[in-house]
């Protein structure tokens, strides 16, 4: 499956990729750990449902952001750049040694227009659902929710009783298991 992803989007900015994959591991993970770690009724039930809910939602709005390629917008830019350059062969702005490479570039962005023009994303939008193009702002709230609802809605008394020495255990280390030869 990595590699699949990594195919569709060899033209993208790895940068922005790492940014995005952030995103997508904090909204399921960031509201366990922190409910983990601070919430005494905090259980197996309200883990699941954070870490579905906010992966869920942070990976759906992703495919419906403006991360995703959008023909039409692909379109407009090419469009703009050849106008752009067209305006510069009219205005003499260009250089008689490098109009063979600028009529190019304006076949290339016409070319490119064409092709593109009333195509739809990967998920058949024309235009992005969700504006933002980092989702965190949204799902991480949405994985706080869900693992709070979650563990409300399936209490364990269990976990609150064993609270404490969990505590314990991750502040100061005490209690924790010897290292064990396999």
């Amino acid at each position: 499956m990595g590699i699949v992803i990594g195919i569709a989007a060899e033209k993208q900015n790895v940068a922005h990729l790492v940014a995005l994959a952030f995103a997508v591991a904090s909204s399921g993970n960031l509201p366990v750990v922190v409910l983990s770690l601070f919430w005494r009724k905090f259980n197996t039930a309200g883990v699941i449902s954070g870490l579905l809910v906010g992966t869920i939602a942070s990976i759906g709005l992703v495919m419906v952001s403006p991360n995703m390629t959008y023909p039409n917008k692909v379109a407009d830019d090419a469009k703009k750049a050849y106008t752009l350059l067209e305006k510069e062969i009219a205005a003499g702005k260009v250089a008689p040694e490098a109009m063979d490479k600028t009529l190019k570039t304006i076949a290339e962005k016409k070319d490119v227009e064409v092709k593109n023009r009333g195509g739809k994303s990967m998920m058949g939008l024309e235009k992005p659902l969700f504006t933002l193009k980092n989702p965190g702002i949204i799902s991480i709230p949405l994985g706080f929710m869900a693992a709070i609802l979650g563990a409300l809605a399936f209490p364990s008394r269990r976990s609150e009783e064993m609270f404490d020495e969990i505590y314990v255990r991750q502040n100061t280390g005490i209690g924790m298991a010897k290292a064990i030869d396999h």
